[in-house]
């Protein structure tokens, strides 16, 4: 948040579950899970009259943040965000897409994770890391089938220690660097399907 300024809250007639999930994007959940508190934090400090006790409104209401968490991940309101309360909040590329085009109303909340400038630098470095892996190279000359189990480990950056949480994250991650690249959005998809039963804990 900008030091030295009053802060200006934006004027808004968004929803609940829409600022629960434009403060996902304020904590840097385009690129990492948000614990569901972290989340609620930010939320207070961009809608406090939407996120706190109606008796103590110097309170955060943390069952009001994880309610419209919840909303914000369900299709009917657009799918936002992907997680729990147990593993975590981010973004879905819709609702990094979505995040990015009202960011500007909420200037005053960014912190440095959030910035576009610096993670559509790291996701534009992660797409390039991709593409020089061996599963994407198997599946461009057409032979998806060949990509290993040491193919998908390399190509996620996971392993057979990751835990279900983290390779969820590493997952979600993948879907929203590749959402401009449908080649890369095909092979992230395929190699979740048949990978993702070696990832039960």
């Amino acid at each position: 948040m900008k030091t030295g300024q009053a802060i200006r809250r934006p004027k808004t007639d968004l929803n609940s579950y829409h600022l629960a999930a434009i403060a996902v994007f304020l904590v840097g959940g385009a690129t990492t899970a948000i614990h569901t508190e972290d989340v609620a934090i930010k939320a207070y400090e961009v809608a406090p009259h939407r996120f706190s006790w109606k008796r103590y409104p110097d309170r955060i209401d943390l069952e009001a943040v994880r309610v419209a968490l919840r909303h914000a991940s369900e299709p009917q309101h657009g799918a936002l965000v992907a997680g729990s309360i147990e593993t975590g909040w981010m973004l879905t590329p819709t609702g990094l897409a979505w995040a990015e085009k009202i960011a500007p109303q909420f200037e005053d909340f960014v912190t440095s994770q959030a910035r576009r400038g610096s993670h559509q630098a790291a996701m534009q470095t992660e797409r390039e890391r991709l593409l020089q892996t061996n599963a994407w190279r198997k599946f461009r000359d057409g032979n998806m089938d060949e990509v290993s189990i040491y193919d998908f480990y390399s190509f996620a950056r996971v392993n057979e220690y990751t835990s279900r949480a983290k390779y969820e994250e590493r997952m979600s991650y993948l879907r929203i660097v590749s959402a401009s690249e449908s080649g890369l959005a095909t092979l992230v998809d395929y190699l979740d399907k048949k990978f993702h039963p070696q990832f039960r804990k």
